[in-house]
């Protein structure tokens, strides 16, 4: 999962946000995963 966060945090260029809903989360776990899949 740790992957997923680093991979958020350089798309966005900030330490990892604060999630405020469920549609943020998915937006936010969506970006990470789709610039590292494999782990």
């Amino acid at each position: 999962m740790r992957h997923i966060t680093n991979e958020i945090e350089a798309h966005l260029r900030t330490p990892m946000p604060t999630v405020v809903d469920e549609p943020y989360a998915i937006k936010l776990f969506n970006i990470g995963y789709e610039k590292h899949p494999n782990k």
